[in-house]
């Protein structure tokens, strides 16, 4: 926690996100991730378990 990210528009306007915490979601349970509206956030989302390749889902 406490790590920063800089991100850059194409305006050349840099914005400084600072991570503040890490979860873990069960599939279909992460609605809140996107039903913030108070603020500016950078939600950076990633999946967790084993790729089957044949199937192409985890």
């Amino acid at each position: 926690m406490g790590d920063k990210l800089y991100i850059e528009d194409n305006t050349g306007t840099t914005t400084t996100f600072i991570v503040r915490e890490s979860r873990i979601y069960d599939p279909g349970l992460a609605g809140d991730v996107f039903s913030r509206s108070d603020g500016t956030y950078l939600n950076l989302i990633t999946c967790d378990g084993v790729w089957d390749g044949v199937k192409k889902k985890l």
